[in-house]
């Protein structure tokens, strides 16, 4: 049987300013990924990055399959 796995993410936002151009912002965190391979949530760094993830994952397996 296929689990929710966590996923090392870092991808660049959209830009800043107006009409999404300029500057884009870096985003480091992870991704919840479910058993049929779609990112289901996202967590920054700064809202515990891959161990919130994980925890997240542990918790979608125990509760959804």
């Amino acid at each position: 049987m296929t689990k929710y796995t966590a996923q090392v993410a870092t991808e660049f936002g959209v830009g800043t300013s107006v009409n999404g151009t300029g500057k884009r912002a870096k985003i480091e965190g992870a991704y919840v990924i479910n058993p049929e391979g779609r990112k289901v949530r996202a967590f920054r760094k700064s809202e515990g990055g891959l161990e919130a993830a994980q925890k997240w994952a542990e918790f979608c397996n125990e509760n959804f399959l």
